[in-house]
């Protein structure tokens, strides 16, 4: 049976040319939804606009999304151009203008709800996808819905206040912030998380959620049979295989400071946004409990922004020639030092207060898991923890087990630890990407129709 013709208007911040995190799951299921018979119009930034350190240009899937219809609109903002002129404002700016300056994609959803109808002239949705952070652009994504009276779907790339990766200025805005994002949650015809970790927290945080929420995945998962360790002595004979005689551990993402918010109201929730402060902290420490022969041969490659307080630290600990900060790249050139490494590194996000890890797996997880390479991970017991637990290719170790990590950084250098070679059919496939997303997209355009035909009922029995 042919498929009906829809019509779908994708808000997406991150989008080429803009390179970040974000972009690269927009770039593979996007251009490929015409197979899926849903005309795809992209609503973005204008790159030209956007401030930050965090995002950079990259023309590399320019092209790739070049037939797309795009609409693009001016990313500036009031609070950060002032922060930008006057940091020492920052506290008293990000306190006073949240929640009308969520996050950095605020000033740029304030203009889709400004500007909702002249949008809606040039395309009429069956359905609005909104792919968030920013979170902001949720809020904006069901004005347009409900405007249009479309489908309103919301694919979480990361939670929101379940597992917050940035702080609110009080307990009060937090509570605001989760009574927002449940009343967006409630009007969601359709939730896509990228794992069933995230999709558990949510569904037990809001039970009214689980008919609605589906897990689609950035990549395929491997399963645990296709790994293995090999700790035979003619395996240790061998030692490391790179040619350059440098054991390579890459780490792809950004490395944000600890943050410590407090108010008048009362200590809010302290914690920090990213627990790689403390994880490359142990990982510091650890390869100062290493043997020299380690230090000598080991690189930790990291593809991201990385703030100054982090270079500090490694400068402070005399490690310079162990680390390399290549800086933000295209998602294909960190895809590439992935592939091209040793073994990878993975931490986790944690709350300070208790030590508890966050209910959140990392989408990047999976794709370190198809890669087939050891994976050393420093997290609190969590969810990534028990997943990781039950993977052969994968070494977890609390957030203060420097020893630990440390005997296991000489092992992995002397050739002692080695995957089996992943699977090529376990690799990222966007058509399957983009058939899964448009399969959530179809069935939330039912949703939306049969509600709207029950209370057309409602209002004619009335």
């Amino acid at each position: 049976m042919a498929k009906e013709q829809l019509s779908a208007m994708a808000i997406c911040f991150h989008f080429p040319p803009v390179g970040s995190a974000g972009s690269p799951r927009a770039v593979q299921s996007l251009p490929q939804m015409h197979d899926e018979q849903i005309a795809i119009a992209v609503l973005t930034i204008d790159a030209d606009t956007l401030h930050s350190n965090i995002f950079h240009r990259d023309e590399t899937h320019v092209a790739t999304v070049a037939d797309l219809k795009t609409i693009r609109l001016n990313a500036s903002g009031r609070r950060f151009s002032l922060q930008r002129k006057f940091p020492s404002l920052h506290k008293f700016v990000w306190f006073l203008a949240y929640p009308a300056e969520l996050d950095y994609g605020s000033a740029w959803a304030s203009r889709i709800k400004r500007w909702r109808r002249k949008l809606l002239k040039e395309v009429t949705p069956d359905v609005v996808y909104v792919s968030a952070p920013p979170f902001s652009s949720i809020a904006a994504g069901r004005r347009l819905a409900n405007r249009a009276g479309s489908a309103f779907v919301i694919d979480y790339r990361d939670p929101w206040t379940v597992a917050p990766l940035s702080p609110s200025p009080s307990r009060a805005h937090f509570w605001w912030e989760q009574w927002h994002e449940k009343r967006l949650l409630r009007r969601a015809d359709a939730v896509i998380l990228n794992t069933p970790e995230s999709m558990d927290a949510y569904c037990a945080w809001l039970p009214e959620l689980a008919e609605r929420c589906e897990v689609v995945r950035n990549t395929a998962v491997p399963s645990s049979t296709d790994f293995e360790i090999d700790t035979s002595a003619s395996h240790r004979a061998t030692g490391r295989h790179r040619t350059d005689q440098t054991f390579e551990l890459a780490y792809v993402g950004t490395l944000y400071e600890d943050r410590v918010v407090r108010s008048r109201l009362g200590q809010y929730r302290r914690y920090a946004i990213n627990e790689t402060a403390r994880s490359l902290a142990g990982l510091i420490g650890a390869l100062k409990m290493t043997t020299p022969k380690t230090r000598s041969a080991i690189r930790v490659t990291v593809a991201g922004f990385v703030p100054p307080q982090q270079r500090e630290a490694v400068k402070e600990a005399d490690l310079d020639r162990c680390f390399n900060f290549v800086g933000t790249v295209p998602h294909a050139e960190s895809t590439r030092i992935a592939s091209n490494a040793n073994a990878l590194f993975l931490n986790q996000v944690a709350w300070v207060d208790d030590g508890l890890a966050m209910p959140h797996v990392p989408g990047k997880t999976y794709e370190y898991l198809n890669l087939g390479k050891p994976i050393l991970c420093i997290s609190a017991a969590g969810a990534l923890r028990s997943l990781l637990e039950d993977t052969p290719q994968a070494l977890c170790f609390g957030l203060t087990d420097s020893v630990g990590v440390a005997a296991a950084l000489d092992e992995l250098v002397a050739g002692t630890l080695r995957p089996m070679p992943h699977r090529q059919d376990s690799l990222p496939d966007p058509q399957h990407l983009a058939h899964e997303i448009a399969e959530v997209l179809r069935s939330a355009v039912e949703r939306r129709r049969e509600q709207q035909s029950v209370d057309g009922s409602e209002r004619a029995s009335g």
